[in-house]
């Protein structure tokens, strides 16, 4: 009888061990606060600019000026395509399925790119119903949380890309109008919204991030 309590104790010291390890990691990484609201950037460089613009000035710093780092959770990454962000969606916590969660998106630009010059109707519309399938996933796993999209901007080389005007239109009758962000309208300056041609630049990144704090 002693050995048994003596091992019911050992295990329930483990799972108490295990579970504030939990709590921790998931403090550390800015999922767990005690404030009402919390932004989560999905997505990949049209949100995650940081490499492409001096340390203060990424969408995420903007972001904290008005929020503190720990109600903000960068999950995009430089480069990421649609899979990528299902990766990135399957790291946040279920107990953040609620409705003071906010949650960006911005996809389906470096699918588009990866499939030039090869890219016609068909192969965009092989990549819009993968996207499809990713929002349909975010609301499934987070059904209480508000879900925002970001439309897709041109290039600074290639202002009448065709594809791009099409995923939008696309994306504008896949979502209510209240749910999109269009950041073709608010890239409206080359020279200044952008670096690198496509990159959003401390200038577009304080549009956008301005019309992220707008929702919340």
């Amino acid at each position: 009888m002693k050995l048994k309590t003596y091992l019911f104790n050992i295990y329930l010291i483990l799972f108490l061990s295990i579970l504030i390890g939990l709590y921790f990691m998931f403090k550390k990484e800015g999922f767990i606060n005690n404030n009402d609201k919390t932004i989560i950037l999905l997505g990949d460089s049209m949100l995650a600019n940081h490499s492409y613009v001096e340390k203060g000035n990424s969408i995420k710093d903007y972001i904290e000026e008005i929020f503190p780092k720990d109600r903000v959770f960068m999950l995009a990454k430089n480069n990421s395509t649609i899979q990528d962000v299902f990766y990135q969606l399957n790291k946040i916590p279920f107990d953040l399925d609620k409705s003071t969660t906010y949650l960006f998106l911005s996809a389906g630009g470096n699918d588009l790119l990866n499939a030039e010059p090869d890219l016609n109707s068909r192969t965009l519309n092989q990549i819009f119903d993968k996207y499809t399938l990713l929002v349909d996933s975010i609301i499934t796993r987070l059904p209480n949380a508000k879900l925002y999209v970001l439309t897709l901007y041109t290039p600074r080389d290639q202002p009448d890309h065709p594809y791009i005007k099409i995923w939008n239109q696309k994306l504008k009758k896949l979502l209510p109008f209240r749910n999109i962000i269009d950041t073709s309208l608010l890239i409206n300056d080359y020279e200044k919204d952008l670096v690198y041609n496509i990159e959003p630049s401390a200038n577009g990144g304080k549009k956008i991030a301005s019309a992220i704090l707008r929702r919340i």
